[in-house]
């Protein structure tokens, strides 16, 4: 993409102006037009450094600035950035902004910047759509309600109403596809007694009456874990089942689901970059760029000597001198 430029403070009289430019050639454009009071190598410049200095025009001095370096990917747009802050006022900006369009520099759209934000993967469309509504807030409330969707609050609620969506679409799935393994009626005070023994279990008892939005992240998954395992399933698939969850609810879900397939004979296919997790299961495969890069069995092995293995595997799975560029 190209480099782009604009100035990011409100027209007007001020103390001080902000331009900003994203973009591959940020830096060398900068390089042109600012010389700083110590000179250094863009190379040796750390992200996140503010270097004092002036931005020239054929060796004219146009302002005294300071310029903040952000580098790729470490940026609001993960590309290449900086911010030069000089003196307020209409002119001096406009001409230090006019002095980078001349040297390659591209005039951005309103809301570019947060665009390429969201293009490159750095903010989804939700917390995009936010900046706006913050920039725009006439009060307290509408402000915090803006940062709350710019900080993912709305984004984790929506990821968690997809996951419910697509575990339902599963379990409908694996029903049409293993007929045979349909649960068999049961009378409804027996499931009552077996919700809250699993409840129990993972302490989720107490909020058995609450709705969605009254509990935590962690609570909401354990509710999923419970209402997948409840119904005594011969096959679970279960992706990151303790991704959300404490230790120690992290452990009581694990020994539920060893439990069911030692006692019940179920069949659990599990996906998860958790070493402890994967302990818990008989056999593992890993994975590597799509490839099966190795596969382990537990066999006789006690947990602790399954999951020093499996951390020996991982160790290997992180690269070899071949990947070393």
């Amino acid at each position: 993409m190209s480099t782009i430029v604009s100035i990011s403070t409100a027209p007007g009289i001020g103390g001080i102006g902000i331009i900003r430019m994203s973009g591959e050639k940020s830096f060398e454009i900068l390089d042109k037009i600012f010389k700083p009071k110590t000179s250094q190598k863009i190379e040796d410049i750390k992200g996140y450094t503010i270097k004092y200095g002036h931005i020239v025009e054929n060796n004219e001095i146009i302002d005294e600035v300071l310029v903040s370096y952000f580098k790729a990917p470490r940026s609001y747009t993960t590309e290449n950035m900086c911010e030069i802050n000089s003196h307020g006022g209409n002119v001096v900006v406009k001409k230090i902004l006019e002095i980078c369009l001349k040297n390659g520099a591209e005039l951005a759209e309103p809301g570019e910047f947060t665009k390429r934000a969201f293009l490159n993967g750095r903010i989804d469309l939700a917390q995009a759509e936010s900046v706006i509504d913050v920039i725009n807030a006439k009060s307290d409330k509408e402000a915090k309600s803006g940062i709350k969707q710019l900080e993912g609050y709305l984004s984790k609620e929506i990821k968690c109403i997809k996951q419910e969506i697509l575990d339902v679409l599963v379990n409908i799935e694996v029903t049409i596809d293993y007929p045979e393994y349909d649960t068999p009626e049961v009378q409804e005070k027996e499931i009552d007694k077996k919700i809250l023994q699993i409840a129990e279990k993972l302490g989720i008892k107490d909020i058995l009456n609450k709705y969605p939005y009254q509990v935590s992240g962690g609570q909401k998954q354990r509710c999923a874990s419970a209402r997948a395992i409840v119904n005594s399933p011969k096959l679970i698939l279960a992706d990151e089942p303790t991704g959300s969850l404490d230790s120690k609810s992290a452990r009581q879900l694990l020994e539920i689901m060893e439990d069911m397939n030692q006692k019940m004979k179920a069949t659990i296919l599990m996906v998860t970059h958790d070493p402890l997790s994967a302990s818990y299961c008989s056999k593992i495969l890993f994975l590597k760029d799509g490839k099966i890069f190795n596969r382990i069995e537990k066999g006789e092995k006690e947990r602790k000597e399954f999951y020093n293995e499996i951390l020996d595997v991982l160790a290997l799975l992180g690269g070899d001198a071949r990947d070393v560029r």
